[in-house]
């Protein structure tokens, strides 16, 4: 239980990051292999570089959504992550996408060691996020217009 008073920062989206992961895509072309994935590296570890720069370790938790696809950002999220919640609705096609998803996480973490290991970039370290868990979500109809959902369980 937290006694003291807390704060809260919201970051929202913008509708100018529609093009993010375009613009990131054409950089991540190099002239040779370890010119890539030395890119491969940087591009995935922007979000690492920017949270440490907070002042202080400000925040105890930073909790980051991200879009229902597994684009450059949503990895790059997934590099810098300590843990992993995957949200899901209760049907049969959303709980096996949780199995897919699992496997695609898997992989871009051996792909981002593999990558950091050689290319020699001694700014950014492996990484060995955990997977938490996945949120069943229900969502519900109210006055004819969608509410937020409502978590039912955790798997």
């Amino acid at each position: 239980m937290i006694d003291e008073p807390g704060v809260l920062d919201l970051i929202p989206s913008h509708q100018d990051l529609i093009n993010i992961d375009p613009d990131l895509a054409a950089y991540f072309s190099g002239r040779n292999l370890d010119q890539t994935k030395r890119r491969f590296v940087k591009i995935h570890g922007q979000l690492s570089l920017a949270l440490k720069g907070l002042e202080g370790n400000a925040y105890d938790l930073v909790l980051i959504d991200c879009p229902p696809n597994f684009n450059i950002v949503t990895k790059s999220t997934l590099v810098e992550s300590d843990y992993i919640l995957i949200p899901s609705k209760e049907d049969g096609l959303s709980t096996d996408g949780i199995g897919h998803l699992r496997g695609q996480i898997k992989r871009l973490i051996q792909d981002y060691n593999f990558s950091v290991d050689s290319s020699r970039c001694e700014m950014f370290k492996r990484i060995e996020p955990q997977y938490f868990g996945g949120l069943f979500l229900q969502w519900f109809k109210f006055k004819k217009k969608w509410n937020l959902f409502k978590p039912i369980k955790i798997i």
